[in-house]
């Protein structure tokens, strides 16, 4: 069904807040609303060019909404094969990881964190996560030193970030292919399990690159694991709908979108779930850092100039 027939299914229009309901066919109703927001000044060159690119976005244009507006409430069951966004539980995602096997999962990304952003400078470091759910990982990075900044597109996992964080960070409703943020306002970005729920990987990888001084941090589902084999193809559940990625794959694709090749990869969880246990010998063999093509979940790290890690013993003297 093409986008520009939508028109004549429209049933309700408002002038400051948009309620559709449009009848697809007798399986899928997409149901958005778009509530204004003040517009920002100096955005990025994405928001008027995705405007003509995105064919939603250019129908709800003719009624005065653009993407400048936040999106609160967005679904779309893949209706015409294009997927605006996925639903998300919060509360579901904090049950998963509070599970045996989450707290595990939890613990080998959090120590694979750890490793990957050792290289870089803390003090003073402003750092955003794009995709930052309910913050468990944004918390983690703020316990390391970073000034922290968060975002998501779910306002239900944005209003869980906010209840953990409090205010150690500004966290926001926003979408990642289209950052609302200067040219180099961030030292480092960090998309970590986000790049397999989104409808253009490449417009946010380089829009993270826009946004950073010094580096990014991609965190990724990886293909070539047990996990996958187990997970990957359940199209029913959220992780069976995401684009999982080999290495290779998303080495090329991080090169190709920022101009730089990940100069550090890792990935934990080796083994299938059975395995993500916290006793003897599962967790270290589960937590232990390999090679990026071999775990369930891989980090690559992207720098764009070298890096000094400062630290109180390290620190360099001003003569030198």
């Amino acid at each position: 069904m093409h986008v520009d027939s939508l028109a004549t299914n429209l049933i309700v229009i408002f002038i400051d807040t948009v309620n559709i309901n449009l009848s697809l066919d007798r399986t899928f109703w997409l149901h958005i609303k778009i509530s204004r927001q003040q517009k920002t000044s100096a955005l990025p060159p994405c928001h008027s060019a995705r405007k003509s690119q995105n064919p939603v976005l250019q129908f709800f244009s003719s009624f005065g909404a653009s993407s400048q507006y936040d999106k609160e409430k967005l679904e779309f069951p893949c209706a015409f094969g294009y997927i605006v966004s996925m639903s998300w539980d919060a509360e579901k995602y904090e049950r998963w990881f509070a599970s045996p096997i989450g707290q595990n999962a939890l613990y080998c990304e959090r120590r694979l964190l750890e490793h990957m952003v050792a290289g870089w400078p803390r003090r003073g470091a402003s750092l955003l996560e794009v995709g930052c759910g309910t913050g468990f990982f944004l918390e983690s990075l703020w316990q390391m030193g970073f000034e922290i900044t968060g975002l998501d597109l779910s306002p239900g996992m944005v209003k869980a970030a906010r209840s953990r964080l409090g205010n150690k960070a500004e966290i926001s409703v926003g979408n990642g292919e289209c950052l609302p943020f200067l040219h180099n306002e961030f030292d480092y970005t960090v998309l970590w399990t986000v790049l397999e729920f989104c409808d253009d990987p490449g417009a946010m990888l380089r829009e993270a690159a826009r946004v950073s001084k010094h580096g990014i941090l991609v965190g990724f589902l990886n293909r070539w694991s047990f996990y996958y084999l187990s997970h990957g193809n359940q199209t029913h559940k959220t992780l069976g709908r995401g684009h999982w990625y080999s290495w290779p794959k998303m080495k090329r694709m991080i090169s190709v979108n920022t101009g730089k090749t990940p100069q550090n990869a890792h990935s934990v969880l080796v083994g299938p779930v059975s395995t993500w246990k916290k006793s003897f010998p599962y967790r270290l063999v589960s937590s232990r850092l390999i090679p990026p093509w071999t775990g369930a979940f891989t980090a690559a790290r992207v720098d764009f100039r070298d890096q000094c890690p400062l630290t109180p013993i390290f620190a360099p003297s001003e003569a030198s």
